[in-house]
């Protein structure tokens, strides 16, 4: 009984944090979010969770191999981090406490790693809270406790980090998204992406992670949003992990028009899924003065037609009038459909 405890008042702090708000403590369906109150009762609720929560002899378990790390030359993180980690799930509160309180005199990295490892869903926002902190060793250790504890509580956290400025934090965020799509498959993470799309910094992380989930959904998620104006080059991006070889069509749109960047990721990813009614565009591109995006388009001229010719505009020229002009295969789909006659 007394081991139910500090989980009983856990989930009574938060309940408590529901009533204050006006809500229920349930999941709400939507884009796999949870509801929210406002940030002040959020704090009111984690601090009576904490309070409620925290043995004193755990406390003072804490407290003595915290102060060994600070007196005891050669105590390493991992060191505190196992002690902790032994711990338990008892040791959360108190662990969520020492952090919120921004002290230097704390092995940080440690107690992060020790979140990590007791996986309770309520350390999520204080681990989120270490993303605002200059230390991008504790960011990164911050990223790592949220992509094992692995629940929807994580979700916001890890969105936030990928508009982080070190890959050591980003990088790691974008698996353990990945991480949290595979373990919660009702999450709805491809709704989430998206929604966050259009206020990340870094938008081509977001498309890539979508990217990276595989699925039919997150394909669907990329080919709307590239009509989106401004998000073009980081849809594209993602789409290099999910296009298949029928969304060429809408990828070929673009060939003729944006920045020369763009045009340079079109290249490469009609290329990548073989999309042979792009020939001819992309013939006309070898006579382009940028030799970049002339490259690229050589180089899916080759994928798409599996031939070996030099980047020569008039042997590309001289192919299409003898093969490919005449092959259904590599004219434009409305060309086709006007030929087949009525």
């Amino acid at each position: 009984m007394m081991r139910l405890l500090p989980s009983m008042a856990c989930w009574l702090g938060t309940i408590l944090l529901g009533l204050a708000a006006g809500q229920t403590p349930v999941d709400r369906g939507d884009r796999g979010t949870q509801a929210s109150a406002p940030p002040g009762m959020v704090w009111i609720g984690e601090v009576l969770a904490r309070v409620w929560s925290t043995p004193e002899p755990v406390r003072a378990r804490i407290d003595a191999l915290i102060t060994n790390w600070r007196t005891t030359e050669g105590t390493t993180d991992d060191a505190v981090a196992t002690g902790l980690a032994a711990l338990g799930l008892e040791a959360v509160p108190y662990l969520c406490q020492v952090l919120d309180e921004t002290r230097d005199d704390v092995p940080t990295v440690a107690i992060l790693r020790a979140l990590g490892t007791a996986k309770d869903p309520h350390a999520a926002g204080t681990l989120e809270r270490v993303l605002d902190r200059p230390s991008v060793a504790e960011r990164a250790a911050a990223v790592a406790a949220l992509s094992r504890v692995a629940t929807r509580n994580c979700l916001r956290g890890l969105l936030r980090a990928l508009d982080d400025p070190s890959s050591e934090v980003w990088v790691p965020a974008s698996v353990g998204l990945l991480t949290l799509a595979r373990e919660d498959p009702g999450l709805n993470m491809e709704g989430s992406l998206a929604a966050h799309m259009a206020a990340a910094k870094e938008r081509s992380r977001v498309a890539l992670v979508l990217g990276r989930l595989h699925g039919p959904s997150a394909r669907a998620v990329l080919l709307e949003l590239l009509a989106e104006p401004g998000f073009e080059m980081a849809v594209l991006r993602g789409l290099w992990f999910a296009a298949l070889p029928e969304d060429g069509n809408l990828v070929v749109q673009l060939l003729g028009s944006g920045s020369t960047a763009e045009r340079k990721e079109v290249c490469l990813l009609l290329g990548k899924i073989g999309y042979k009614p792009a020939a001819r565009g992309l013939i006309d591109l070898l006579h382009d003065c940028d030799r970049g995006l002339a490259a690229n388009a050589h180089w899916a001229l080759g994928k798409i037609t599996n031939l070996s010719l030099a980047a020569d505009p008039e042997l590309w020229e001289a192919w299409w009038t003898r093969a490919g002009s005449k092959s259904a295969a590599y004219r434009a789909e409305e060309e086709v459909d006007g030929s087949a006659g009525p």
